[in-house]
């Protein structure tokens, strides 16, 4: 087994000036080394130090960042889970979820499945900052923490350190403040539709000395019908209760790596095993085509040498940017020219909100109707909610807005029982 490094991100979360609470455990699952709040050069830099090579890295990510729900997908909608994700999860978060990345796991039932969601933004941010520091480290899973708490033979389990408790049940695992637990707690044993007494197995893990308010949060989770609470007070930081978890009983089944975040870079042990073959093949394929090789190895040296020099112009223009590489490079320009649209007037939304209406008016008024608009200033972008008697109708709207010379599609329609309802997006053509 190689050496493992177990990553959390710690407030305040900014990508650009992350910090990690970190532990490092060696080829034989014991712990080497641990810090907090450290920046990513100085993790690099011990790990140097400690002579640890080929370093696995686990992303452990922050529940109090992350909103968990379950979904329920009945029937063969299974097989189309990932389309029918964001539209099952939409009525259940208040940002918008083309901003938030989606991780699923399998549920408690047949068709239901657990979700976390997470600001897109935020996590690749930490992401990208640690598949930078390769090849010194290599990024393997990324996990919620709460759900990397060991469950053993206990109903409930709760790790409280600082102001935060994680809480892990069979199906269910969130993070909330230590002055919320107990109201959180509430609705587990007081729900109102539920006349059966509940018993549970609660563990609880103390990560310091027990102060009074711990004695009195301990007093108020035994006072629970049904409820044994066994508590364990540990000299070692939350974080490395999690890695050991991880060391010992395995990963969770929820990898947040997935989708846009799924990572590429791992081989297998029976793909080296046929090494040799690959290389046979390889050495045959650059004898007949050597010639397209050395003209791409040519055109791929200039490509990184004008890479090079953009990523020395924008160090120059931009002197005081912190761990800016030439992979970034194009997101960072990118989020920086977003950032600046940001900041146009709301002209946008009238024209936009003018042709579109104007082109309904044009349409048959008992034919079509409005249920909502709203306008995202940061995509340019007006979403228009109505109600048709056919998705012809909605499809006549859309083509008569894009002859205008405008840009709009329709990113979704459900029949209902007597209509069509579906969602338009107009934007700048």
């Amino acid at each position: 087994m190689p050496n493992r490094i177990f990553l959390k991100p710690v407030a305040p979360y900014n990508a650009n000036h992350s910090r990690y609470d970190w532990s490092l455990y060696d080829t034989k699952g014991l712990k080497v080394a641990g810090g907090g709040s450290a920046p990513m050069d100085d993790v690099l830099q011990i790990l140097m130090q400690n002579g640890a090579e080929n370093v696995r890295a686990v992303l452990v990510w922050p529940g109090n960042l992350c909103f968990t729900t379950q979904i329920e997908i009945p029937g063969k909608g299974n097989r189309y889970l990932q389309q029918a994700l964001a539209f099952a999860v939409e009525e259940k978060v208040a940002s918008d979820i083309e901003l938030l990345h989606f991780a699923v796991g399998t549920g408690p039932s047949k068709n239901t499945h657990i979700v976390h969601c997470i600001e897109k933004s935020l996590v690749l941010g930490f992401y990208d900052d640690i598949l930078e520091a390769q090849p010194e480290l290599q990024l393997v899973s990324a996990h919620v923490d709460a759900d990397v708490l060991p469950l053993e033979e206990f109903d409930i389990v709760v790790s409280i350190e600082g102001e935060w408790a994680l809480v892990k049940q069979v199906d269910q695992t969130v993070s909330v403040l230590k002055h919320n637990l107990t109201a959180y707690l509430d609705s587990v044993f007081l729900a109102p539709d539920d006349e059966t007494e509940q018993t549970a197995r609660i563990k609880v893990y103390l990560h310091q000395e027990t102060d009074a308010d711990h004695k009195i949060l301990l007093a108020e989770l035994a006072q629970y019908p049904g409820a044994s609470v066994e508590t364990e007070t540990l000299s070692i930081r939350s974080l490395d209760l999690l890695a050991e978890s991880y060391v010992h009983n395995g990963a969770p089944s929820i990898d947040l790596c997935q989708g846009d975040l799924k990572i590429q870079n791992e081989s297998s042990g029976q793909y080296k095993q046929w090494a040799w073959v690959a290389g046979v093949a390889a050495l045959a394929f650059i004898l007949q085509v050597g010639v397209f090789l050395g003209k791409g190895f040519y055109y791929q040296n200039q490509a990184d040498d004008i890479g090079q020099q953009a990523l020395t112009a924008y160090k120059q223009v931009v002197p005081a940017s912190r761990n800016v590489s030439l992979g970034r490079l194009a997101r960072i320009i990118k989020g920086k020219l977003r950032s600046a649209s940001n900041e146009v007037s709301d002209a946008g939304f009238l024209t936009l909100l003018g042709e579109a209406g104007y082109q309904f008016k044009q349409q048959s008024a008992q034919a079509l109707r409005f249920t909502s608009v709203t306008y995202s200033s940061q995509r340019g972008e007006l979403i228009i909610e109505l109600r048709a008697e056919s998705f012809e109708q909605m499809d006549q709207l859309k083509n008569a807005i894009v002859a205008s010379g405008m840009s709009a599609k329709i990113s979704s329609a459900v029949q209902e029982e007597s209509y069509y309802r579906g969602r338009l997006s107009v934007s700048q053509g």
